[in-house]
């Protein structure tokens, strides 16, 4: 009997320990529960840059592999440069040409502005011409009138007559001679006048074309210097879309480089969950592929729009359509320093586990 009730009482004890574990430990994680928010709707995120061609030309040579790592600026496409260097010299050429054609003109601006100096010189001085024969011509009238009034009281003599007439001839026809002399030199003053105006609109077209023919030769020298294609970053390249020998349109996609200097993680977490989650709180996180690799980091923002709004076809909520889905939101995550060993290993589209600590 005696044994029986210490077994009776042991079991008594154990029962009570294992109550008592259970309660502790329901406890801890629901204080633990209470501290974090944790989703397993995150990834390893990061840049992905595509390089496309800025040229149409054939590749001539492919400096890297499938999944390479290359340093930032290594040389990794060149393509056949025969025709882009073509292009320059061509480019040169011409923007020489319209050079020269600009100091011809300047040349005929500076003609045309002393010929029209000089006739402008030359309509003075006929202008003084007519003056001064206008006033000879008035002269020579006041003259024939007063010896024409005394002629016909006998007051003068037909000889003074005769000869007050002829001089008022004279000054009239010496008069209409420099009036057309006068005409004469205005209208090739007008014509110099036109002349220069149409050198001066000459050299500001030779000026505009200069300014065009160094477009053109930027341009060949921008498609010559991006006929060598750079890492635009250093990363791992990948998605090689080309080969030797094939012709590459402009704009066409070449290959595309990870940068893996740059992580973060995207996590998605309920729109019920936004109001505890804040910028700079501590995360703890964990990836797939890596089951023993723990890593840290911050929250770093969170997303200015659900996950719907960004999709290809984003829900129709209209009247006699919705059904009320609980939202996710994307929150950025900053990763603490990471040793470049490690650093290599993570890839954007890893799946990953966060646990931001609220509290």
């Amino acid at each position: 009997m005696e044994q029986k009730g210490k077994k009776k009482k042991t079991g008594i004890i154990a029962g009570l320990a294992a109550v008592i574990l259970i309660a502790v430990s329901g406890t801890a994680w629901l204080l633990e529960s209470n501290r974090y928010e944790s989703t397993d709707n995150a990834q390893i995120d990061g840049n992905i840059v595509a390089v496309r061609s800025s040229v149409t030309a054939y590749v001539d040579r492919i400096n890297f592999t499938d999944n390479q790592l290359v340093k930032e600026g290594r040389l990794l496409v060149v393509f056949d440069t025969t025709k882009l260097q073509e292009k320059v010299t061509r480019a040169e050429a011409a923007l020489e040409n319209a050079k020269v054609t600009k100091l011809i003109a300047q040349s005929k601006i500076a003609e045309a502005r002393y010929t029209a100096e000089s006739s402008s010189r030359k309509t003075d001085a006929v202008k003084q011409n007519v003056l001064a024969s206008k006033a000879r011509l008035d002269k020579a009238a006041s003259n024939f009138k007063r010896i024409n009034a005394l002629a016909k009281i006998k007051g003068a003599t037909a000889e003074q007559f005769d000869e007050a007439k002829a001089s008022l001839q004279v000054a009239k026809s010496d008069y209409e001679k420099n009036r057309s002399d006068w005409q004469s030199a205005l209208a090739e003053l007008k014509n110099t006048q036109l002349q220069a105006e149409a050198q001066k609109n000459a050299l500001k077209q030779a000026q505009a074309d200069i300014k065009q023919k160094q477009a053109d030769l930027d341009m060949a020298r921008y498609d010559l210097q991006h006929a060598f294609i750079k890492a635009p970053c250093s990363g791992i390249v990948t998605k090689r879309a080309i080969n030797e020998g094939e012709l590459i349109s402009a704009g066409q996609s070449l290959f595309v480089v990870i940068d893996n200097r740059k992580i973060w993680v995207s996590a998605n977490f309920k729109e019920t969950k936004l109001s505890e989650i804040k910028e700079g709180q501590p995360v703890r996180i964990k990836v797939d592929g890596y089951p023993d690799l723990k890593l840290t980091g911050k929250v770093e923002s969170v997303s200015g729009a659900t996950g719907a709004k960004f999709a290809l076809l984003p829900p129709d909520n209209a009247t006699g359509n919705f059904i009320k889905v609980t939202q996710h939101v994307p929150v950025r995550i900053s990763l603490d320093s990471i040793a470049p060993k490690i650093r290599k290993e993570l890839f954007p589209g890893l799946s990953a586990f966060v646990k931001i600590k609220i509290n």
